[in-house]
């Protein structure tokens, strides 16, 4: 038969030892501290499940596109690239640009502001020409001694996922760097400025411009 009086003795005196007014005291800082620290460690964990359930959300929503190269089968002195919507959702170009590096040469850079604001809904494709003929013949550079890049920044409708997509030529490869570059949130930014000064400046060629 087990012998209990130990046990009781052991926690008499332990229940004492907690009646003293100055131990009591050390027993409630402590118990303050481990409440702290038990309430830190939720928030951090709260904190950690919100993020991921954020980074799941954003990437659902993040377009996804397929870049590939189109054989020159016309004779045109192009080169054209496939851009493809492989995700379920439309998709909204913000900023398109190509460059050509040729040897010996600096860059030369055409931004294709005619995408800018187009949809291209799932399962479409549209094509973006990587003409620099005209530029190669001025400075009598061949296009096959040169390198090609296409960078391609889209979003969501909401506009709130961006990632930016860049295809090297050679390479025949393209990647991914999500989020919305400083120059393109720039632009934007300032963008419906630029609208007005351009309205405000007809409407007072217009006045001025009355015979009177």
């Amino acid at each position: 038969m087990l012998d209990f009086r130990p046990m009781a003795y052991e926690w008499g005196r332990f229940t004492w030892w907690l009646a003293q007014g100055q131990n009591a005291v050390a027993i409630q800082a402590v118990a303050a501290i481990g409440v702290v620290f038990i309430t830190l460690w939720y928030a951090l964990l709260t904190h950690r499940i919100m993020k991921a359930t954020g980074k799941q959300a954003s990437a659902a929503l993040q377009p996804v596109l397929s870049l590939r190269q189109l054989d020159d089968t016309s004779g045109d002195p192009f080169y054209t690239l496939l851009i493809e919507n492989c995700s379920e959702r439309p998709i909204v170009f913000l900023d398109v640009k190509t460059a050509c590096y040729p040897g010996g040469h600096g860059p030369i850079v055409h931004r294709a502001r005619q995408f800018d604001d187009q949809i291209l809904t799932p399962g479409n494709n549209a094509q973006l020409h990587l003409d620099f003929s005209k530029e190669l013949e001025l400075i009598r550079v061949d296009k096959f001694m040169c390198g090609f890049v296409a960078n391609l920044v889209v979003s969501d409708l909401s506009r709130q996922v961006a990632i930016q997509y860049e295809y090297i030529w050679v390479l025949e490869r393209f990647s991914c760097t999500t989020g919305l570059p400083w120059r393109v949130r720039l632009r934007y930014k300032i963008r419906p400025w630029v609208a007005r000064y351009y309205r405000l400046k007809t409407l007072v060629f217009e006045r001025y411009k009355r015979p009177r």
